[in-house]
């Protein structure tokens, strides 16, 4: 079974991947790769004004490769791996083999409700169908959702149940009252 390893590759390295004159990883291998493994590149550029240590931000662009080749040893320092990568053209729309989930938000709305119902009918592949719940609906929305569901197991038992999320926070506190920090995590 194939998996997934999330790393951060610095903006020269990540660039010279996408003009492709660097099929290749040479990473300390802590991680068991394996041929056939995947691998999230999420490029990092250091945040101006730090220093020692150097801190890094993610810069939101990420590429994924398939490892097809494991070179050991060989002019390596012990422990260290390099790892030969498919071209990321080679890949299908980035396309990871039992990784994708087809998630569905469903606001309530007449354009979510209806791009819900067409993928149904097309029978699309859905593994969840989200609904955020604000706590400032209205009472109609909620004999929606109620409606919806009903008609989505009657008619398309198969497709998964209307999932509600709901923060333990109110939506007011979020908006208004929460300190938001870029980058940082808040209780």
């Amino acid at each position: 079974m194939s998996k997934l390893h999330d790393l951060k590759i610095l903006k020269e390295y990540f660039d010279a991947k996408l003009e492709g004159v660097k099929p290749f990883e040479i990473r300390y291998n802590d991680r068991d790769f394996q041929v056939g493994d995947y691998l999230r590149l999420r490029e990092i550029v250091p945040i101006p004004n730090t220093s020692s240590p150097v801190m890094y931000d993610y810069t939101g662009r990420v590429l994924i490769t398939e490892v097809v080749y494991i070179l050991r040893g060989v002019g390596l320092q012990d422990g260290y791996v390099a790892l030969g990568e498919r071209p990321e053209d080679f890949l299908e729309n980035d396309y990871l083999p039992d990784t994708v989930k087809h998630v569905v938000n469903l606001s309530g709305g007449k354009d979510s409700t209806a791009m819900l119902l067409m993928m149904l009918e097309d029978k699309k592949p859905i593994d969840y169908i989200i609904f955020a719940d604000t706590g400032k609906d209205f009472p109609q929305m909620r004999e929606h959702l109620t409606k919806l569901g009903d008609y989505i197991k009657t008619h398309y038992p198969e497709a998964p149940e209307i999932t509600v999320l709901r923060s333990e926070k109110s939506f007011d506190y979020l908006m208004f009252d929460h300190t938001k920090i870029r980058g940082k995590k808040q209780r």
